[in-house]
């Protein structure tokens, strides 16, 4: 669809007419605007709720911060020719509001109260990302929302690395650290990443003799699962730098004359 006829039919959406108020209100917080389509107007509707609450100076900041890289995102994917999404994603009504709303908020009240906050720019490529992806359904969104919130920046970096093939996990079996804080956290990380969310795993392996299945529970054979791939991709986590994960494995690895835990 050419520029100005996704412009005019997005336009015409019920999100889009939630008010040029709320564009505008998008456009002076963050400097931003994302034009008069859907999900310039529904994001605008949700920043317009979001102020009218009562947020600290560092809250205000974390919130612009997430709002600005969304607005980037979602304006730099519409100049690339990428269609919204067509399938009631951004249309409310009398009763409720708009899905993308819905989402958004969440992901705004999640960075509100984020103190990592380098997770922030990727929690503003979630919102972009379900903007344009109409097979992300609004109970996978959710749970994409929550888990984001959830996780800490350590497993953003090594879902980062596993998801990547230009770099991998050591050759090391997950919960034997080094005796030492820096690896310790780490393994505990990933063990949760693993075990606990089953965001990544590794294919079993069979005993030598009676070729039983066992657990592989070496780091290198680690492999996104479903969820994982998912948060990958709405986050965009291979924007990380490869400076700090390859930080993040030598952390991993480190021999320390530190005192640590026994295992």
């Amino acid at each position: 669809m050419a520029p100005d006829a996704r412009e005019s039919a997005a336009s015409k959406s019920g999100a889009a007419i939630l008010g040029a108020l709320s564009a505008a209100a998008l456009t002076a917080y963050t400097g931003e605007p994302v034009s008069s389509s859907a999900a310039g107007a529904a994001l605008g509707a949700v920043l317009d709720d979001i102020g009218e609450r009562m947020l600290s100076k560092r809250e205000q900041r974390r919130v612009k911060t997430v709002v600005t890289h969304a607005a980037r995102s979602i304006k730099q994917r519409w100049v690339e020719g990428h269609d919204l999404r067509e399938d009631g994603f951004f249309a409310a009504d009398t009763d409720s509001r708009s899905f993308f709303e819905e989402i958004t908020e969440g992901v705004l009240l999640a960075a509100q109260r984020e103190y990592q906050e380098r997770k922030l720019p990727y929690l503003g490529n979630l919102i972009a990302n379900v903007a344009y992806t109409p097979n992300i359904d609004r109970a996978s969104a959710n749970w994409a929302v929550r888990t984001a919130s959830e996780l800490g920046w350590t497993q953003y970096m090594l879902l980062s690395t596993v998801g990547r093939e230009s770099i991998s996990l050591p050759d090391v079996e997950i919960g034997k650290s080094n005796q030492n804080w820096h690896s310790w956290s780490i393994h505990h990380e990933l063990h949760d990443l693993s075990w606990t969310r089953s965001l990544v795993g590794a294919p079993p392996l069979q005993t030598e003799s009676l070729r039983l299945t066992k657990i592989n529970t070496n780091a290198a054979a680690m492999r996104l699962n479903s969820g994982g791939t998912l948060l990958f991709h709405l986050l965009e986590l291979n924007e990380v730098p490869l400076q700090e994960l390859e930080d993040l494995l030598n952390r991993m690895t480190r021999e320390a004359p530190e005192e640590g835990p026994a295992t």
